[in-house]
């Protein structure tokens, strides 16, 4: 690591001056072996994530089976055009996440296992990406500050690291886009077919990057072509066939990865982009969010102990974020502002580009923040975590420019050796804390317990190879319908469902589609809640597996007290949270509603109601055996 007022000789023998002005793309980040100690120490616990996956037994549910099924398709006659479905009704841009994940899934045995393993080999090329696209902007400086900044970031969500759901599997990438938007702004030309391609990735993965990646990514090239064209570090020109390559290359890697979403676009009726188009310039029947959740969302994901860090985000029982103030924001927007000041008047163009693209992102952001319709969800924010990192990083930057004289004298009488040595030993100290926890494997969730507990006992109850009409019924929002028809159609099973989920599932697995069948050996119910008792009364139905999060006599509790709950909001006048009760929602509907209960209603039993609601729902997989034709299950 070097000072800025002198002459050092790089690791790979190279001199370089630095006096005063980091190198933006003038470091051969390639040749300097602590690019890639860094970036090793980071790949470990997502190596350790990916071993882990693929040892257990896992099984997808809800978006998590609906991606599976997606990432199965690849290859074949339904290999996807579009991206992940979206709540809106229409998908995401484009299948670059099922693409990418497809090979590394099959090569660990097509199992919900090898795609989280999969997702965690995506990410360990993000934090390889991000290490040498720092240590190119900033050199040694910016590469351990970004070292440590992604090792507390994977320490503090270790989990979600490993995790292919399209929000999370797009964090870490998008520190790439924003490192090489960055490095494309400060002068480095071949960053850019980079950009392009992790912006692409971030944007078709999940339409809310799409303000960020536009904003930064068009700000950063109209700064390489207006203010940078004359030249990078030395001043020189950029010779014309390197700008050409440059640009061929660039154009190249955009219409390769674009492509799959313009076919649908132009074979689709209706393409999907125009959905999205459609969709976020007509009006919606949810609100959008607005100025008034802003300042919630910057304070809780810009301040200094934001989700980042692995904190979590404060909900209530409907998942609406909690009001966060504002001023937490403030030590992170002070900090970008001195690292303007920094950048420019040291004349550092890496903390100055990084400072921007900082600004920029956190205005973009809040443009795409204000522009969420419906509840603001927390998962829909995960974009920020990624503002937030690079954020910190150019703050970090910024005071290693800004060091006292003093600092900086003894710094320089330091051994390049020791200085190494301590650089390694910072980032490796987080690493430790991410591998502890990722070696634990994820947390307990309700769905996945649910659908390993009734697997075995599904499969064995049906005629193998044969075609099932697979179908909901109870209150679910779909977690377990996904699960039991990823779960059939992964063991060869030929299955299809109402034409109501056609955005998840596809037009190929739904009801009176050219490519499934016409006549099922039997219907497949998934019952929760209410739907439960519904299907255990009705004749010739088989019970294939079944499984409750609560113990028999808690569930004799709540049904008690969901009865005389029940009773007591009919009385009120509250037939709506009566149903709710029943179908095993009140919890969240009254989180909605603002939690107030109507007079005579008891509270602690429907505070108990909430907690046993949370340990999950039952669940009953039954077999209607009596064979159907698709005229019968319209």
């Amino acid at each position: 690591m070097t000072d800025g007022n002198r002459t050092a000789t790089d690791a790979a023998g190279a001199s370089v001056a630095t006096t005063g002005t980091a190198v933006a793309g003038g470091g051969r980040a390639g040749g300097d072996p602590l690019t890639w100690v860094v970036a090793a120490l980071l790949a470990l616990p997502l190596v350790v994530a990916a071993v882990v996956a693929l040892r257990s037994n896992d099984f997808a549910t809800s978006d998590w089976a609906l991606t599976e099924l997606r990432i199965r398709d690849v290859g074949g006659t339904n290999t996807p055009l579009t991206g992940p479905y979206s709540r809106y009704d229409w998908y995401h841009p484009g299948p670059l996440l099922f693409w990418l994940l497809a090979p590394l899934y099959r090569l660990g045995g097509a199992s919900a296992g090898s795609m989280h393993a999969a997702a965690a080999v995506l990410n360990v090329v993000a934090v390889i990406g991000s290490c040498v696209l720092a240590r190119r902007l900033g050199g040694r400086p910016l590469l351990v500050v970004t070292g440590v900044v992604l090792a507390v970031a994977i320490a503090g969500s270790a989990s979600e690291y490993a995790d292919p759901w399209n929000p999370y599997l797009t964090v870490l990438p998008l520190v790439v886009f924003l490192l090489a938007a960055a490095s494309v702004a400060a002068g480095d030309p071949w960053a850019l077919p980079v950009m392009a391609a992790a912006g692409s990735f971030v944007v078709q993965s999940h339409i809310g990057h799409a303000v960020v990646v536009g904003v930064v990514g068009l700000a950063a090239v109209v700064t390489l072509v207006v203010v940078r064209r004359r030249g990078v570090q030395s001043g020189r020109p950029i010779p014309a066939p390197r700008r050409w390559a440059v640009a061929a290359v660039t154009t190249a890697v955009v219409v390769a990865l674009w492509a799959a979403p313009a076919v649908d676009q132009i074979t689709g009726d209706p393409g999907n982009l125009g959905e999205i188009v459609t969709y976020f310039t007509s009006p919606t029947d949810e609100p959008a969010a607005g100025m008034s959740r802003l300042p919630t969302v910057l304070g809780l994901e810009l301040g200094p102990f934001g989700p980042w860090l692995g904190v979590a985000e404060p909900t209530d029982r409907a998942s609406q974020l909690l009001d966060v103030p504002l001023w937490r924001a403030v030590p992170l927007l002070v900090g970008l502002a001195a690292a303007l000041v920094v950048g420019w008047r040291r004349r550092q163009p890496a903390v100055l580009a990084l400072g921007a693209t900082s600004v920029l992102a956190v205005a973009a952001g809040s443009v795409a923040a204000t522009r969420i319709t419906g509840i603001t969800y927390a998962y829909l924010l995960r974009y920020w975590w990624a503002i937030a990192m690079v954020g910190w990083m150019a703050v970090a930057l910024a005071a290693w420019w800004a060091r006292p004289p003093g600092v900086a004298a003894w710094w320089r009488r330091v051994p390049t050796r020791v200085a190494l040595g301590a650089a390694v030993i910072v980032v490796a100290l987080p690493v430790a804390v991410a591998v502890g926890r990722v070696a634990a494997g994820p947390p307990e969730d309700p769905n996945r317990t649910a659908i390993a507990a009734v697997a075995n006992d599904v499969l064995a109850g049906l005629e193998p190879g044969a075609s099932y009409a697979v179908l909901p019924h109870g209150q679910s929002w779909g977690e377990h319908l996904a699960a039991v028809m990823n779960l059939l159609d992964a063991n060869g099973f030929a299955v299809a469902t109402h034409p109501y989920f056609v955005t998840e599932y596809g037009e190929h697995m739904v009801f009176g589609s050219p490519d499934v069948p016409s006549r099922f050996a039997g219907r497949v119910i998934v019952a929760s809640n209410e739907g439960v008792a519904e299907w255990a009364a009705r004749p010739g139905v088989r019970v294939l597996a079944s499984w409750d999060p609560l113990s028999a006599d808690e569930r004799n509790e709540m049904t008690r007290l969901i009865d005389e709950v029940a009773a007591q909001f009919t009385t009120a006048g509250r037939d709506d949270l009566a149903d709710a009760a029943r179908r095993g929602a009140l919890g969240r509907r009254l989180a909605l509603d603002g939690g107030a209960l109507p007079s005579g209603v008891d509270p602690i039993a429907v505070e108990r109601i909430a907690v046993l609601e949370e340990r999950g729902i039952p669940v009953v997989v039954f077999l209607d055996p009596s064979p159907v034709t698709t005229d019968d299950l319209r």
